[in-house]
């Protein structure tokens, strides 16, 4: 009995084998597969709201640590000392 089914988010007409779930219709297929991929896109996003709150007001870290590396290097450089710093 062919049945519908749903893999990697598609959805394919298959034998009915194994365990399922399986759907007896493509539009109820379609429907279960787009309830997943808006739970996936919801989680997603959520989860990147969370990376954002704690990436946000981290700009100064980077700032801090590039003036003091602006700073070493000025120092070093003006002690006669050669530094191999790919970033420069």
């Amino acid at each position: 009995m062919k049945v519908w089914d749903i893999k990697d988010y598609r959805v394919y007409q298959t034998e009915r084998f194994g365990s399922g779930p399986f759907f007896e219709t493509e539009e109820e297929a379609i429907k279960v597969a787009l309830e997943m991929l808006n739970e996936r896109i919801t989680e997603n996003i959520a989860y990147l709201e969370r990376l954002q709150q704690m990436v946000e007001g981290q700009e100064w870290l980077i700032e801090d640590y590039t003036k003091k590396r602006n700073k070493l290097q000025k120092e070093a450089k003006e002690d006669g000392i050669s530094i191999d710093d790919p970033i420069l």
